[in-house]
């Protein structure tokens, strides 16, 4: 199988006058995630740079008018310090020269492949966080059928709400072992209904107070609540939708 796409949450300045190199160009870099504007000379690119806001800017070298070159020293001479990557359609040996002497941090030689625009990315950008898993895995439900699930999900939410009060008045000074209690329950409960990260929890708080790690479960129990409240949330619409 393929690899999953390099994905980063960043904006990026596209300086390119060739409209096919625009099209290439742009769509690689929104299919990884990034938000892009356009713009086909030097001069452009330096007004687009002074409104602010760039993660990077890929810089054409030759473009009518003012050159990326020149370009790219107008910017760094105002200050800028923006990362500018140099897009060039040569690979001579002096190129990456050129570019770094007029202040380029980075150079790319066209064409480029998907594979090498998201290797200098990585070199440039923060990889974008992950997308979260949803609270509740709806096929765990709908596996059990519309009448059985509709049944555990009431049940769920009929009692897991205390289960979350045990663990918390038990960690807080109160009795962990009735925590242990509660999350061992709790752990039970998400699992059968589908709430991954809510389990998780849950079974590291048991495990930590099966060693008598007091304090490992209080940093297990963090955000409890928060992760409950998007399961009960998930759950009380999976149930309306189906009711509707």
């Amino acid at each position: 199988a393929a690899a999953p796409a390099a994905r980063f949450d960043a904006r990026v300045l596209l300086a390119e006058d060739n409209p096919t190199n625009q099209v290439v160009a742009r769509g690689l870099l929104e299919e990884m995630g990034c938000r892009v504007d356009v713009v086909p000379d030097g001069r452009a690119a330096v007004e687009a740079w002074a409104k602010g806001g760039y993660d990077l800017i890929l810089m054409d070298c030759q473009m009518p008018g003012m050159s990326g070159y020149d370009a790219t020293r107008e910017i760094r001479r105002r200050g800028g310090t923006v990362p500018i990557v140099a897009l060039t359609a040569h690979a001579l040996a002096g190129d990456r020269e050129a570019c770094l002497a007029a202040g380029m941090d980075d150079y790319l030689a066209k064409p480029f492949r998907r594979a090498q625009l998201a290797e200098l990315l990585g070199r440039w950008l923060p990889a974008a966080p992950a997308p979260r898993t949803p609270a509740v895995d709806p096929a765990v439900l709908e596996g059990l059928g519309p009448a059985l699930a509709g049944e555990v999900a009431r049940a769920f939410l009929a009692s897991s709400g205390r289960l979350v009060e045990r663990i918390r008045e038990g960690l807080d000074g109160g009795d962990p072992s009735d925590a242990r209690e509660a999350a061992h329950a709790l752990k039970s409960a998400a699992g059968n209904v589908g709430a991954g990260e809510l389990h998780e929890r849950c079974r590291a708080i048991d495990q930590a107070l099966r060693r008598g790690d007091v304090g490992g479960a209080r940093r297990a129990a963090e955000a409890l609540e928060g992760v409950y409240q998007e399961v009960a949330e998930a759950l009380q619409g999976w149930a309306s939708a189906r009711e509707g």
